[in-house]
């Protein structure tokens, strides 16, 4: 690669310096994406006939971040940055974005702030190194940067460390770039200046091991423009302190700063900006290893993301850290309106009282129960009949990059997992996995039938999977989601799809098309005399094919049928199964907060996405709207083996 002009230094690029200052722009943009994978290849990236600027690119998963280096009509340098969804498995589309006042190469720790937009950007991806770029500036061709003996198509060993963003967790919105190419490093340091201004410094040389660089911090000025014609860059400080690099695996480093003082590194993975990664070690306080009492707590929430440029696999142990849950005068309520209170609880009425707050696996007074007894899994907080909540040691692998399939193809889901929360508990479908009289005819619907077996989160366990088959309140304020603005996600689908919350916008919550059967006597949904289950919808997804007698006859709608908690007894009100629902056309044709037959749509710039779905009553309460969270077959392609995708029946 040429060096640049006039500097003196042969071995140094504008190319990567570039490409280095926007990685690290990028770590900052951190927070903003939910992301996948990638097909681009990760690193410098550049236009040869403008050397001195460029690009740095990553893409994990459907979601990119990328920077732009370059300088201002001061000849100061600067630079912008991109991050969001990719918009196929080869374009991305987003706005440049621009940031200032953060911290120094030495100084204390200080939080950025964004500015404003000043453009769009658009690149398209022709092959894994070759593609073309659209900005304020034109549009150019761009390429993958050679430094190294190979070149960047050269195959790396295993063990150099993981070219990308790297940066340290106590200190974000400064990050740093590396790339190695068989044994030649560029690593650069994305920060401010004094004054708030962007300021990044470049070191570039050979490894001294595998394991260890050893360099000297330079910085560059006074080149490219965002609109203006090339001009070369020059050497601003060709010594603006040493640096050593000491790398401790592919993943983690020691980084010795110009002062003296080391700091730890890590690599960002921004696909992981979603999920709630244990990097702490916690464990969990009422939760221990089975068979192991008052051993080691099992660790909480999500414990590694892995992504490859086909996959993102998620690894959690299935219990969730959910604290700080506050006793709310309904959920009191609730547990006092127990058909059983005096029963359900040791002291005949909950252990807990407005106001308190309470940790996930607290004893709330609940008597043991017959299916968890164990003083290691939540022993009080469980109402009668779930099993206990076991360490799973589970893992779900997602496509790279979501992508809608054939309705020949689709998966139409079935029992157990069929995606996965953000703090790794499992996301289940409508089913219970029972039917009325077992007929399998009419299939009921868990978040009705299991009303009184789930804790106050609400989720219990099968087979000693925690999980949610609805709206999950404890997630809901871990991910601090008010309804003031579209949600946040909640989780992921199989299919590599996000899911998001309730909220479509602020005050609007999205909007179920699936509707509840009629059964007065005179509907075209209903079986011709009032109240009664007596016929099947020939279509769920087609209402004008009308309906099907079966000899298989549900429980009338004005009866009450046993809840699946012994004991206990539930309407039979239209909406207890499966088959009381239809998908309706033209509500989803309305647009807007309205959502389709899988529970989703696409809106803004957020590509497909699917909704927990609720409604709200008069008195501000609200209730869960089938399918709950994702439709009973999925919009994507699923590659997981581990997911039933063959259905209820």
């Amino acid at each position: 690669m040429p060096s640049v002009v006039g500097s003196g230094l042969s071995r140094v690029s504008m190319r990567r310096l570039g490409r280095l200052a926007m990685v690290l722009a990028a770590l900052v943009l951190a927070a903003l994406s939910p992301a996948a994978y990638a097909v681009p290849a990760t690193g410098y990236w550049w236009n040869p006939a403008t050397p001195g600027s460029g690009f740095v690119i990553e893409i994990q998963g459907d979601g990119m971040f990328m920077a732009g280096f370059l300088y201002d009509v001061s000849g100061r340098s600067t630079w912008v940055a991109s991050s969001g969804a990719m918009t196929s498995p080869t374009q991305y589309s987003g706005n440049l974005e621009t940031f200032s006042g953060g911290q120094t190469l030495t100084g204390s720790y200080k939080t950025p702030t964004q500015g404003p937009n000043i453009g769009a950007i658009s690149i398209t991806f022709n092959s894994d190194t070759a593609g073309s770029l659209t900005w304020p500036g034109g549009t150019i061709p761009i390429q993958r940067l050679s430094f190294g003996p190979g070149g960047a198509t050269a195959t790396q060993p295993s063990t150099n460390p993981q070219n990308g963003w790297w940066y340290n967790p106590a200190e974000g919105g400064r990050g740093f770039a590396i790339e190695v190419q068989e044994g030649s490093m560029y690593f650069a340091g994305y920060m401010y200046d004094a004054s708030g201004n962007p300021v990044w410094y470049l070191s570039n040389g050979n490894m001294s091991s595998t394991t260890l660089y050893t360099g000297t911090w330079i910085q560059l000025g006074n080149g490219i423009t965002l609109t203006g014609s090339y001009v070369a860059p020059t050497v601003t400080n060709a010594n603006a302190g040493n640096v050593t690099l000491q790398f401790s695996s592919a993943t983690a480093a020691t980084l010795t700063l110009p002062d003296g003082r080391q700091i730890p590194l890590a690599r960002y993975s921004f696909y992981n900006a979603g999920w709630l990664v244990n990097t702490s070690g916690e464990l969990s306080t009422y939760f221990t290893v089975t068979g192991k009492p008052g051993g080691a707590g099992v660790p909480v929430n999500v414990q590694s993301v892995t992504s490859t440029s086909a996959t993102s696999t998620v690894a959690s142990f299935g219990i969730p850290n959910y604290k700080n849950i506050p006793i709310t005068s309904s959920i009191y309520a609730a547990l006092l309106a127990r058909p059983q209170v005096s029963t359900d609880f040791v002291n005949g009425r909950p252990g807990v009282s407005v106001g308190q707050t309470v940790t996930f696996g607290q004893n709330i007074g609940y008597h043991p129960t017959a299916g968890c007894t164990a003083g290691n899994a939540g022993f009080g907080w469980w109402p009668f009949g779930p099993v206990c909540a076991t360490e799973q040691n589970k893992s779900l692998a997602f496509p790279a990059i979501p992508s809608p399939t054939t309705d020949s193809a689709r998966c139409s889901t079935g029992g157990g997992m069929v995606g996965l929360f953000v703090n790794g508990v499992s996301i289940y479908n409508w089913t219970d996995g029972t039917s009325y009289n077992n007929t399998h005819t009419w299939f009921y619907t868990a978040p009705t039938r299991e009303v009184y077996d789930v804790d106050i989160c609400p989720g219990h366990a099968a087979n000693g999977d925690y999980h949610h088959h609805a709206h999950p309140y404890c997630l809901q304020l871990q991910v601090n989601d008010t309804g003031n603005a579209h949600s946040p996600i909640y989780g992921y689908a199989a299919d590599g799809y996000p899911l998001y919350g309730p909220w479509f916008s602020n005050g609007q919550l999205a909007q179920s098309c699936w509707k509840k059967r009629d059964y007065s006597a005179g509907s075209s949904t209903g079986c011709g005399t009032a109240n009664k289950r007596t016929c099947l919808l020939t279509s769920q997804y087609n209402v004008s094919a009308g309906t099907v007698n079966t000899v298989n006859a549900g429980p009338d709608t004005t009866t009450t049928v046993p809840a699946q908690s012994p004991g206990n007894n539930i309407s039979a009100a239209s909406g207890l199964f499966f088959q009381d629902y239809y998908w309706d056309q033209t509500c989803t044709a309305q647009g807007g907060a309205a959502l389709d037959q899988y529970n989703g749509h696409t809106h803004d710039n957020l590509g497909y996405h699917y909704h927990i779905t609720r409604t709200q009553n008069a008195d501000g309460s609200f209730s869960e709207a089938f399918p709950y969270l994702l439709g009973p077959t999925l919009y994507g392609k699923v590659i997981a083996t581990n997911v039933n995708c063959g259905g209820v029946h």
